[in-house]
């Protein structure tokens, strides 16, 4: 009786923050149907666990089929402004579920009008298997597919998800890492995909899911390479991977099998590559394919020690295309080395000296020189029934580069992902919640549509949004427009979005010192510019704040993220699609504090439903 009595007091606390009336309701927001429209988000993110009394009276769980694992997200019009706050009733639709596809993190938009949605499958949210088998868990993998499938929601097909691909090396399939992430290459219409069990990289015909041929970074790309910080050309020992290795689902030496990655046949570090975005140069026309590769002492690695210092940092590389979309294997650039993270021995003993970059973003109009990283930490499995159990939280960041006058990417900055701080954890104090997924959107301003909020088309790539953790929480609450402080201690996990030009210090001075109840390392200039908004619907069909989901703490659950963008020139538009209106404003807050914002409301649009 005591635990009810205290989460009902933390339910109407909650209440109180989001509503200063006390009102449980909200008018929802419905999602239109109909094709990706610019603006727009796709997610993804891990399906949920199901439990059932076990025969010891312990609850037992499994993956659970119905739950979604990528949908789109309506991020055009919030109609207020940013300030750091939980976006609460962001409208929601064409959810795809684990029945269908599995647990996905890789997404990727074409060229298409509207555009068509790809996602892969992964082991970013564990492996798992039927209770007392060597056979996947239902809900793992989708239908018809398996560790080695990309998806295709077609537009023209309700985004209704089809088998597009099963990317195999030379008849071998994955045995169970499954795929990294997936990038788009709009002059030669293919999409690209990293595997995290054989360390290459596909490309895959766009028009019809062939398999074009793979790059082998590990064998391929060290062996010689300019190396773009020192203008040196360099070589480096080839790593090559085993086809005869597979995951050991019937012998890990633990016994355990999901719990125990080491025995997932992970790519060899220095050979692992995850994150992947295209960029073609807007003055000589050349394309390339940017990659991440991962070093890490992670899965057992006994050998990383001993590497000298640069092969033990995670590191982000190119490969040129040729003028059919190939594998240039003779120009390939290390381009830079990613700064470290981590300090304390204990933690670089256990991941390196950072998390790996799970993902990369370019600005896609204009210049086009701003490259983004999103890091994610790592991958592991502590159990469906368990908080942070798919990745190391609080240990990823958000970086920006910007290409200098000489051709090289020179870091500048780093974004704060969520209000914790690191306050109850070592050095160094950041803002780093990132869940490895970026990508760019349009700037909001308030006079594009009736002085409410909402997208400015004529300006894209001046919003940065990231997948986060912890984007507000008990330990790092975010502003409330109802109490006009920032006092909501809701757990919001999911997609956050800043100003691009709102970045911070890769490593601010203040993030040395020890914080206290009443003072933060260094200011959250980013995260108070910035909307909030979590992958669960917060907001029900009959326009009840669930309050459930505003307590359940979801990180490590979120994946990646795609925004359809128009550079001005494709596509010079109305600020907002004329399908949405505005309604009525909703009743003002009585006697907000001085501080408090005048906000504008959100019309009552529907969620799409949950089955």
């Amino acid at each position: 009786m005591v635990g009810c009595s205290l989460r009902g007091a933390a339910a109407a606390a909650l209440l109180l923050v989001l509503n200063p009336a006390g009102a449980q309701q909200i008018n929802p927001v419905w999602a239109q149907e109909g094709g990706l429209q610019p603006g727009e988000a796709f997610v993804t993110r891990f399906s949920g666990a199901v439990s059932t009394p076990g025969p010891t009276g312990k609850p037992t769980f499994s993956l659970d089929p119905k739950g979604v694992v990528g949908s789109i997200i309506d991020i055009r019009a919030p109609r207020q402004p940013p300030l750091g706050q939980h976006w609460i009733d962001e409208p929601q639709r064409n959810p795809i579920r684990a029945e269908a596809v599995g647990q996905v993190f890789g997404v990727a938009l074409d060229d298409a009008t509207p555009p068509n949605v790809y996602v892969s499958a992964t082991a970013a949210f564990g492996l798992h298997l039927a209770a007392g088998s060597q056979q996947w868990m239902p809900g793992m993998w989708g239908v018809g597919g398996g560790p080695n499938t990309i998806y295709r929601l077609e537009a023209a097909n309700s985004y209704r998800p089809t088998v597009f691909a099963r990317v195999a090396l030379a008849g071998r399939q994955n045995t169970g890492p499954a795929l990294g992430n997936l990038a788009f290459d709009r002059k030669n219409k293919q999409i690209f995909v990293s595997d995290l069990e054989t360390g290459m990289i596909h490309r895959i015909r766009a028009a019809d899911g062939a398999d074009l041929g793979h790059y082998d970074h590990g064998a391929e790309g060290r062996t010689r390479f300019l190396d773009a910080t020192s203008g040196q050309t360099k070589t480096l020992t080839p790593i090559s991977f085993d086809p005869n290795s597979r995951a050991r689902l019937a012998d890990c030496p633990s016994g355990d099998f999901e719990h125990s990655p080491e025995c997932w046949n992970l790519a060899a570090s220095g050979r692992r590559i995850w994150g992947l975005a295209v960029r073609q140069n807007p003055d000589s026309g050349e394309v390339r394919l940017y990659y991440a590769v991962w070093s890490s002492p992670a899965f057992g690695n006994t050998e990383w020690g001993g590497l000298p210092e640069d092969e033990k940092r995670n590191s982000i590389w190119s490969v040129r295309l040729g003028s059919d979309g190939s594998f240039d294997i003779s120009d390939v650039r290390r381009e830079f080395l990613v700064p470290d993270f981590y300090l304390d021995p204990e933690d670089i003993a256990r991941g390196g000296y950072s998390q790996p970059v799970s993902d990369i973003a370019f600005a896609e109009c204009g210049q086009r020189r701003v490259m983004l990283l999103a890091e994610r930490g790592g991958i592991r499995n502590q159990g469906l029934g368990i908080e942070n159990a798919f990745a190391y939280p609080n240990e990823a960041r958000a970086l920006r580069y910007e290409l200098d006058a000489g051709g090289n990417w020179q870091p500048v900055g780093r974004y704060d992902v969520g209000f914790y701080d690191r306050s109850n954890k070592a050095w160094p104090h950041l803002r780093a919640n990132c869940a490895g997924g970026v990508a760019f959107g349009y700037a909001y301003t308030a006079d594009s549509w009736a002085n409410s909020w909402a997208i400015d088309r004529t300006k894209p790539d001046e919003t940065a949004w990231f997948s986060g953790d912890a984007l507000c929480s008990p330990d790092g609450p975010c502003f409330s427009l109802g109490t006009g402080r920032r006092d909501d201690g809701s757990q919001v996990h999911g997609i956050q979005g800043t100003p691009s030009a709102a970045f911070d210090d890769i490593l601010p001075a203040g993030s040395a010192e020890t914080p206290t109840a009443n003072t933060s390392p260094y200011p959250p200039t980013g995260p108070s510019q910035s909307y909030l908004i979590d992958t669960d619907i917060n907001v029900g069909r009959d326009g009840r704040v669930d309050v459930n989901s505003l307590m359940r703490n979801d990180a490590t659950r979120i994946g990646a993220i795609a925004i359809y963008q128009q550079c001005p020139a494709e596509a010079p538009p109305p600020a907002i699609p004329g399908t949405l209106s505005p309604t009525p404003p909703i009743p003002p807050i009585e006697q907000p504090p001085p501080t408090a914002p005048t906000t504008q409301p959100t019309p009552p649009v529907e969620l799409p439903p949950t089955t």
